[in-house]
């Protein structure tokens, strides 16, 4: 199957959230947002976000490419 079948949204993780913790939606929602936030506040301040079980989240420098139309 192709990967873009496997994508999620944010309120698709907030309902999934919800759903697993039983908990309302609109926490669920604050919650995925405050861990973004968070991941934000880190990548602006040139920290990499290592989440053990899930991944790490890095931000990469790359050479710029030449466009094309």
């Amino acid at each position: 199957l192709p990967i873009s079948l496997f994508k999620m949204t944010k309120l698709e993780i907030a309902r999934e959230l919800a759903e697993r913790k039983d908990m309302p939606l609109a926490d669920a929602i604050k919650a995925v947002d405050g861990v973004i936030d968070i991941m934000k506040d880190a990548f602006k301040n040139g920290r990499n976000v290592y989440l053990r079980g899930l991944g790490s989240f890095v931000i990469k420098e790359r050479k710029e490419k030449a466009g094309r139309n």
